[in-house]
């Protein structure tokens, strides 16, 4: 038996994590069907298949994973999901982050373009995930919102992974300025929240502490604005996007990190800080990935994203052993995260599915 395996090509967090998944997937020795990509990859054309193979051979196949988030448009994977919906073929569905709240997230984003495109989603994302025979969500919160909002019942968790490579030392530091050195990577978006970390900075009247900001996204030129206008332009160094060896040099250097999203289904970046960083990483509560932590009882440091709470934390003090027990706790919950215990989790659903067919 088979089954159709979405394998996207874009650069994004939800495309770049379908194809670790599928990686790690077919090392699995409990893999006990074969897998066809779509579209047809160059990396793997044995393995692929086309729209034609589904329209026309559809009891070939146990079901179809839709590895990213379903969306309104005339592009191949919204003709997957179409064409397995009229062929009754079962579809598991990744729900990566709520597409309603992502609409408005574009709009308070004032991204005019994505907001417009994202529409037909926002409307029609109820029939998506009733349509599919599983949907999987990275953590609780998103598991009780789509339950809630959608009256979809079918619905697991499955957390986001993380290679090997973000537990490895990296293999040289950075000196950098700033007492503390502050560190944020992600998209620079409303739901983010950099807005409040920059106004936080600010607050906490720390005029030693320096701030570093990895990533692109719409709000790039209103937060240096915010910059400017709490006049610490000086204490906060936007370095764009910057390669994952750069990336892991940043985060063995710095003293701390702050995520402080507004709203955040599970959060990789937080996930990677977890296995690499020296210091503490004071993440939001709205993060998905708090989830994990409070179900499994790790005592890590998160806080109510609010200006008044960063600029507390920046203020904060903390002895060596403290620092050194956070940061052990920190790498020690990571190390849940891996590819080889998420892919097992994926197996079992595929094992479901074909014992149903």
């Amino acid at each position: 038996m088979k089954l159709i395996y979405f394998y996207p090509k874009t650069d994004n967090a939800p495309a770049n994590l379908a194809r670790e998944l599928y990686s790690a997937i077919k090392i699995q020795k409990d893999l006990d069907l074969c897998i066809s990509l779509y579209p047809c990859n160059d990396l793997y054309p044995m393995g692929s298949c086309s729209l034609i193979d589904l329209l026309f051979h559809s009891n070939d196949f146990i079901g179809v994973h839709m590895t990213t988030s379903p969306f309104f448009a005339p592009i191949k994977r919204f003709l997957l999901h179409l064409i397995a919906v009229l062929k009754g073929t079962p579809i598991i569905l990744n729900y990566h982050g709520d597409i309603r709240i992502e609409t408005m997230n574009q709009l308070k984003n004032k991204n005019w373009v994505n907001f417009l495109k994202y529409i037909p989603s926002y409307l029609f994302v109820s029939r998506f995930l009733k349509n599919a025979e599983k949907v999987i969500v990275n953590s609780y919160n998103m598991k009780s919102l789509v339950e809630r909002k959608y009256n979809v019942s079918n619905v697991c968790v499955i957390p986001n992974a993380i290679d090997d490579f973000w537990f490895s030392k990296s293999k040289s530091k950075i000196h950098l300025e700033g007492c503390p050195s502050i560190f944020y990577h992600g998209r620079l978006s409303y739901e983010k929240g950099v807005d409040l970390l920059i106004k936080g900075l600010a607050k906490s009247k720390r005029s030693d502490a320096i701030l570093y900001i990895s990533g692109i996204g719409d709000q790039l030129d209103y937060l240096k604005s915010i910059a400017a206008e709490e006049g610490i332009s000086d204490n906060v160094k936007f370095l764009g996007k910057i390669t994952n060896d750069e990336l892991k040099m940043y985060l063995s250097s710095v003293d701390l990190a702050i995520y402080p999203s507004r709203y955040e289904p599970f959060s990789l970046a937080i996930l990677e800080a977890f296995a690499t960083l020296n210091g503490i990483v004071f993440y939001s509560n709205k993060a998905g990935i708090n989830d994990f932590v409070n179900n499994m009882n790790f005592e890590l440091k998160s806080f109510e994203p609010t200006v008044d709470e960063i600029a507390n934390i920046i203020r904060s003090h903390y002895s060596a052993e403290e620092v050194d027990h956070i940061v052990s706790m920190q790498k020690k919950f990571a190390k849940f995260f891996t590819w080889d215990s998420v892919s097992a989790q994926y197996i079992q659903v595929y094992n479901e599915l074909k014992k149903n067919k």
